[in-house]
């Protein structure tokens, strides 16, 4: 059953906005914060007031899920750093974290059961788009790795015709022109 809306999540949005922004400023109290809020919905005409323990509920809230969100980029770097599979590019990294940012609001809404069954179709779907757009782009990165390796082969074959064409009267190619071949089209010394 999905909890009753809190107070700050009725709050206009140029409230909210602002009081996330004092609750980030570690100068301000939540007192302070709390001030502020009712000083703003009064400017706005709302009959609307927050109280402190609302304000703290809802830090609380917001604290815990960045604290999660943390420990799981935490974890999905760990991941990434032992197996190395991350795709390259920023596209790559922002589908990744796209992902990454669906999965933690998935979870924390699940946890506060604010989630109905449409809203859950919803996300689910919203993921399983993501994550099809990533494996897609890693194909690709895939793909290009594999036609850039082929045409240096090609390219290698090409060279390596070119300096026979060049050798030595007595038909042989010589160690260092090979070399050259090898530093010319790999970069390698």
């Amino acid at each position: 059953m999905p909890h009753p809306v809190s107070t700050v999540e009725r709050l206009p949005p140029e409230v909210r906005e602002a009081l996330d922004e004092w609750l980030r400023d570690p100068s301000i109290s939540l007192s302070e914060a709390t001030r502020r809020a009712n000083d703003r919905l009064q400017e706005l005409g709302s009959t609307l007031r927050l109280s402190r323990n609302s304000l703290y509920r809802y830090d609380l809230r917001m604290r815990r899920a960045a604290e999660k969100l943390r420990q799981s980029r935490e974890v999905a770097e760990a991941w990434i750093d032992k197996i190395g599979s991350a795709p390259d590019g920023k596209l790559g990294h922002l589908l990744i974290e796209m992902l990454r940012t669906l999965a933690f609001d998935l979870t924390t809404h699940l946890q506060e059961g604010d989630l109905d069954d449409e809203s859950l179709a919803g996300i689910v779907q919203a993921a399983t788009s993501i994550s099809l757009m990533a494996r897609r782009l890693e194909e690709s990165s895939d793909m290009i790795d594999r036609r850039e390796r082929r045409i240096k082969r090609e390219a290698a074959k090409e060279a390596a015709a070119k300096a026979a064409k060049k050798q030595d009267p007595g038909g042989a190619v010589k160690l260092e022109q090979i070399r050259q071949v090898i530093r010319d089209i790999y970069g390698v010394s």
